[in-house]
């Protein structure tokens, strides 16, 4: 698990970070500058996602993460679309968003089903990606002001990436944990056995 997490720790960093500045553009920036942040963005995500691709083509088999794929298949659609047609960028992102709290549930789900402590954490989070993202596309398709529908996104963003950030955090904190238990155990078992040869 350990290995996995270390390979994927540094995509994951990558992206919400990324996703982190973007909320925080959409926060503030308005009109043509909004414009050419909708091109970087088609073409950033059109890169993320052959990059993911590329990197699931060269995993072993054992580690392929075929949801990861997926994923990637998706964002490489989008970031397509949003580069032909750019007004569809804020619904676009808003489904993305949509789906990475259906995403969040679903692994919530499983680690519920695993036994992990505190797999509520990871639901809510998933929740509330789930419906910043359906209230973007919502409130895009009743013409509320864009001005408004780019902050909320932003804000959105911001909330996924920050909640990403502190659960890939704990994570790390919580696998050194284990880590060092499994240390102590191998020490002490150590010490037993030279106290019995003596």
């Amino acid at each position: 698990m350990e290995g996995f997490f270390k390979k994927d720790k540094m995509r994951m960093l990558i992206w919400n970070i990324f996703v982190l500045i973007l909320g925080l553009l959409l926060c503030f920036l308005r009109g043509s500058a909004l414009g050419v942040l909708e091109r970087i963005i088609s073409i950033s995500l059109i890169i993320y996602a052959i990059v993911c691709i590329v990197y699931y083509c060269i995993s072993p088999l054992i580690v392929r993460d075929n949801s990861l794929f997926l994923q990637a298949i998706f964002i490489l659609i989008v970031g397509v679309l949003l580069n032909i047609f750019p007004a569809i960028f804020i619904i676009g992102i808003g489904i993305l968003i949509a789906l990475e709290g259906l995403k969040g549930l679903t692994n919530s789900i499983n680690l519920k089903n695993s036994n992990v402590k505190n797999w509520w954490i990871d639901f809510i989070c998933g929740f509330i990606t789930f419906c910043l993202g359906l209230v973007v596309v919502i409130l895009f398709n009743t013409s509320t002001a864009s001005s408004i529908v780019s902050i909320l996104l932003g804000v959105t963003l911001l909330v996924y990436s920050i909640e990403n950030l502190v659960l890939i955090l704990v994570l790390h904190r919580e696998i050194k944990k284990i880590k060092k238990s499994e240390s102590d155990t191998t020490n002490s078992d150590d010490d037993f056995t030279d106290y019995t040869i003596k």
